[in-house]
Order: structure tokens, then sequence, then C-alpha cells
């Protein structure tokens, strides 16, 4: 039975469940218009999801041909069905920094970076997560997937919604919503969601993507928003104070992180930071599923990263293991 609601006029929200995944389920969102509709997001690359996804619009009058597809990010869960619900009659949109990574699902390149990441954050070999064990590697979409790129600023139309891509980074390097602002409201995907927040994590060592995340959130805090529709959980009606404490969560994280490398008082690795956090309810990371201890991990070192970008922590190698000492907050 269809769980698709129809929000306003022309604008409906779907329901796909995510079997296996702690999140359950995800809500694309149909726009529909007189001749083209656009879909924001899809789902896990699986025949259920499909099956499901394609249900929801049928419910809402759409079908794959008249129907273009914003994805706000790459993650497997937004993507996965992109290359299944691809058409010559239909667009895919996506960042161009996300659609590298989206396409990179498909090359050794990428799964070599999910190896580099148990090695950067110091996993033992009995905890890190491999490439095949890797929820992007059991969902991501089954082959390259032709895409537009769309860059922050730009306008979408479709039915009676003017639509502009806003940049929210930090949750993946290109991460994009869509603004309405005559509407005031905001598909944002993954970057503001009721009770949870999203993984940030270390993709490469270059940039501090809990920085663009903060950053991001306290821009969407400052926008004119009557509600934001999130891609999990329930739409959202007071975004600046759900924004606010995304932002307190983090600085809770920078605190208890800045806590544990003083205690230790000497370099330790990512992992050493994680064992001694703590997680989703409450857990210590040894009762996380072998998935979350890899975002754990990840997400760590993308706050010790960010401590290093604020001249917080030294930072030195072991080899490839990265290793961080609380400097006091001196200048190095």
């Amino acid at each position: 039975m269809s769980k698709m609601e129809e929000l306003e006029k022309g604008l409906f929200r779907l329901t796909v469940p995510l079997e296996g995944s702690p999140l359950k389920e995800i809500h694309p969102y149909l726009i529909a218009g007189e001749t083209r509709n656009l879909l924001i997001d899809t789902a896990f690359n699986t025949d259920q999801c499909e099956k499901a996804l394609l249900e929801e619009m049928r419910a809402a009058g759409a079908a794959p041909d008249n129907t273009d597809i914003f994805l706000t990010h790459m993650h497997v869960d937004h993507s996965g069905l992109a290359a299944r619900l691809k058409r010559e009659s239909n667009r895919i949109f996506i960042s161009g920094e996300d659609q590298k990574l989206l396409n990179g699902f498909q090359s050794k390149q990428h799964w070599d970076w999910v190896c580099k990441s148990n090695e950067w954050t110091g996993t033992p070999v009995e905890y890190a997560l491999r490439p095949h064990q890797h929820i992007a590697w059991l969902k991501r979409p089954s082959g390259l997937v032709s895409t537009v790129e769309v860059k922050e600023g730009e306008q979408l139309r479709y039915g009676d919604f003017t639509l502009e891509t806003v940049g929210l980074s930090g949750h993946t390097p290109g991460h994009l919503g869509l603004w309405d602002k005559d509407r005031r409201i905001l598909f944002g995907g993954d970057h503001l969601l009721e009770g949870i927040s999203p993984n940030i994590a270390a993709w490469d060592l270059e940039r501090d993507y809990v920085r663009d995340y903060c950053e991001n959130l306290i821009k969407l805090g400052k926008m004119d928003l009557a509600r934001v529709y999130p891609s999990h959980r329930r739409p959202l009606t007071a975004a600046d104070e759900r924004a606010a404490e995304c932002l307190g969560h983090h600085e809770k994280r920078f605190s208890e992180i800045v806590k544990i490398l003083t205690s230790e008082g000497r370099p330790v690795s990512a992992f050493e930071v994680a064992l001694k956090m703590k997680w989703g309810r409450g857990k210590d990371y040894k009762e996380l599923a072998p998935q979350q201890r890899w975002f754990a991990c990840t997400e760590t070192l993308a706050h010790l990263q960010s401590l290093r970008f604020r001249e917080l922590v030294l930072c030195e190698s072991m080899g490839n293991v990265l290793l961080f000492q609380y400097t006091g907050g001196e200048k190095t």
C-alpha cells in the first residue's frame, strides 16, 4: 500500500523502505508539472526499493520517462536507483563534486579510499571495514550514470515551483538543497534531520568538512524558512532552532575530543579517540555494527582534522596512520 502524501498541490512526499538500514526509510519528493516532473532523490539499488519507489511515483501520477531527477548528494540511499531510472527522455541533476563520487563507485580508486580511511584512522584489522562490506558497495548504482552538473544559485522550474540550488556541503563534498523562496521551503537532503546528525567524514586530508557543514548550518539558520523537507524522518518547522542544536552537537564533539586528547597527553589515532567516545544512544564504539564503527572513525578523523585546521592540535604521521596531540590552544 502506498504511503504517498500530497503536501500541497503538485508536491508529494514519497516513502521507500531501506532494508537493512538503521534509517529504515527515505522520503523522496515529487514535484508534478503539466508535462515534466521532478523527483528529488531515489533509494538503494535493490529490486525492493525500485518496486516501492515506482509504486509511490505512480500513486502521484508520475513515471520515469517524463520525470527528471535531482540528487541532493551521492550517498547510495539517495542515488542507488539513478541508473535504473535513467531514460533518454529524462535528466539527472547533481553537483559536479558529488557526480565524480557517484560514478567513482564503479572505480577501484574509490574503494581504495575506504582502505585508506582505515589506515588514516589507525583502525586495527579486526575492526576495519572492507570495501565489499560497505553499504555503498552493496547498494550502489548498477553502472555509470549520465548526469547534468548543477551549481549553487541555479534555478529549476517544475509546475508552479521555482527552485534555487543551495550549497550544503559537509555531509558530502557537493551536497545541494533546493529552495523555493516564495513558499519558504527547502528540500534539504540529509543536511538537517530531526533528532539525528548526519555523518561528517574526512573525504580527504585537504578540506575541513566539519567547518563546511557548520557554516552551512549557520547559512540555513538565517534563511527565512517555514519548513524543511528532509530525506529522513519528519519535516522541520523550526529550522533555525534545529540548526542551532546541530551546531551545539558538534561543539560537544570537539569538547569531548579535546578532553580525551588532554587526558592522553600523547599523540593518538582517530581510532583510539573513537574508542573513548559515546555514539548513538550512548553506545560505546565496540557496541556498534561494523558499518557504524567505520562512520564513527571517519567522523572522529574529520573533527580531528578540523581542530588541526584551527591549529589546536598537532598532526604527525606514523606510516599511513595519522596521530594527533592537543597543543593547549597555542598557535603552531
